[in-house]
């Protein structure tokens, strides 16, 4: 691969297909349907679970959570101590690994970067994590003095602006304040590219997220709550924008380094409408799984004295007296099986039972009874599938990582939270949840730039794209990588330098004639001539 090659990221958090393409579709975002048209695009596969720590984790890393260890913004342990998350917890990232080779490198606004690690060759402006910009946010320390310099009104993302409910602004100062945030963002991006020859440039979008969240049940025409009215305003004003500032980027980019590189845009998740979300805690409670909801652990001392009561007055009043209290203290045995947390979708179960077979028999009875409730109210099972560690996680970080991770079925979250009065469910609404939308595991992933094809059905997995922009900038990915070259997105190129790999995808193309596009329709009787030609058929 030419090792003059330079690589432009671009990070759309949330981007998702339901709502970007009818956007370009309809007219508002036509520079991104430019590149759509003209490269490679489809679906960027997150990770278990869809949220950005873990899937922004593994994007820089290019490893599965059980190896790098994040896959909350908070994790715990099976005492339920608490661990919040940051750069510190991830292994060696792309950003590094690209700098220690004397490749020039810039990285802005990326989430799971804070606080800022140096970087050989480059800098660093950190993402959502960063408590506010009185912190060092940036590599090195004096850039942080020229970004504000030339841009006053810089602004970090933090969890708590995020979590603003719409209904506490009108609905169109919410947007209005997402919108500029990404001007801000496109204006530093400008700036940052401005100030010299990079080989490797990173921007995040991340107020796409945001928006998502609080006003998904407008963008979706299959929502009870949809308006045509809000939705074409989202569309016209926030979308709009958006494409105006990945189009700002793109062109600063070219400008600047030469049109010779590759464009990639990518999302670390998709979106889905929310319905209905399940305080899971009271049901735990029931099924014998875990103590009463709420309980402290001090709690639990106390609750097994009082279960003793009747032991220890038995000797001292009558038998009916007795059982008269007992009944009258109601209490349960204590018990306490498993740990229970929540991401803003997913659960994590954490076993607790340090006996193998009594872990193995409450593992098997949780999700035999969980895989049979249906929400009362629809009718419709709730969890859409139960993940064990080992099926989805390996590394040097797999017994750290929850037991089990629940994932719920579409439109459905989990709360680890006991509402008053100990209800079991909770309708979204859009005067009081933050999160009317929330994440789908299907992202989006846009390849644009010389040689890369015309596709628009490409599967990727998001731990993929830290190899393939090492293999394109001519660098190799460390041993421990999880992911794989994107071969689709540049196949001549691939085709020369691994032939044996090039045989193994016409291989593919001939055993699925049904499913070859254009793309391969017109190349593949190219490749199999350059294929002879280097003595491989």
């Amino acid at each position: 691969m030419n090792m003059n090659h330079k690589v432009l990221i671009i990070g759309i958090d949330g981007g998702t297909w339901t709502i970007l393409r009818p956007a370009m579709a309809e007219g508002y975002m036509p520079y991104l349907k430019r590149l759509v048209d003209e490269g490679a695009s489809g679906v960027l596969e997150s990770t278990v679970p869809a949220i950005t720590p873990a899937a922004w984790g593994s994007f820089q890393t290019g490893v599965n959570p059980g190896q790098h260890g994040v896959y909350n913004f908070q994790c715990w342990d099976k005492q339920n101590n608490p661990h919040f998350v940051s750069s510190k917890d991830l292994p060696i990232t792309l950003w590094e690994y690209v700098g220690s080779s004397g490749k020039q490198v810039g990285v802005l606004n990326v989430p799971m970067t804070y606080p800022p690690r140096k970087i050989d060759n480059g800098f660093m402006v950190t993402g959502v994590l960063t408590p506010s910009i009185e912190a060092e946010f940036t590599w090195p320390p004096e850039l942080k003095r020229e970004l504000m310099e030339a841009i006053p009104d810089y602004d970090i993302l933090t969890l708590d602006v995020a979590h603003v409910k719409p209904s506490e602004l009108p609905f169109e100062t919410f947007v209005e304040v997402m919108v500029k945030n990404i001007e801000c963002r496109g204006k530093a991006a400008a700036f940052l590219i401005g100030k010299g020859l990079l080989d490797l440039f990173m921007v995040h979008y991340h107020a796409s997220d945001i928006i998502q969240h609080a006003f998904m049940c407008y963008l979706d025409k299959e929502h009870p709550l949809y308006d045509e009215e809000k939705s074409k305003y989202l569309f016209e004003n926030f979308y709009q924008k958006l494409d105006q500032m990945i189009e700002r980027t793109h062109k600063a980019f070219g400008e600047k380094n030469g049109r010779d590189h590759l464009l990639l845009i990518v999302s670390d998740h998709g979106f889905q409408s929310h319905m209905r979300e399940w305080h899971i805690r009271p049901w735990l409670y029931k099924e014998g799984f875990n103590n009463a909801p709420g309980a402290k652990s001090s709690d639990s001392v106390a609750l097994a004295k009082k279960i003793g009561l009747g032991k220890l007055i038995r000797p001292f009043l009558p038998k009916k007296s007795v059982d008269r209290i007992e009944k009258k203290v109601k209490l349960k045995p204590y018990v306490n099986r498993v740990a229970f947390r929540c991401s803003c979708r997913e659960g994590f179960v954490y076993l607790k039972e340090e006996d193998p077979q009594l872990r193995e028999k409450t593992k098997h009875d949780l999700i035999k009874k969980l895989s049979r409730f249906k929400d009362p109210k629809t009718g419709r099972m709730i969890i859409e599938k139960v993940y064990c560690k080992e099926d989805i996680y390996h590394g040097r970080c797999l017994d750290k990582m929850p037991d089990l991770v629940l994932v719920p079925s579409a439109g459905y979250s989990l709360s680890d939270q006991v509402p008053p009065g100990g209800e079991w469910f909770h309708t979204i609404s859009i005067d009081t949840d933050m999160h009317v939308g929330t994440h789908h595991k299907d992202g989006v992933l846009i390849a644009h730039g010389n040689g890369v094809p015309v596709r628009q059905n490409i599967t990727a997995s998001i731990v993929d794209i830290m190899p393939t922009v090492m293999y394109y900038l001519g660098l190799s990915a460390p041993d421990v990588c999880d992911g794989q070259i994107i071969t689709d997105i540049f196949m001549r190129e691939f085709l020369d330098e691994n032939p044996q790999e090039a045989c193994i995808k016409l291989d593919m193309i001939h055993e699925n004639n049904d499913q070859i596009d254009t793309y391969w329709s017109e190349d593949k009787k190219e490749l199999e001539d350059r294929l002879k030609d280097l003595g491989y058929m």
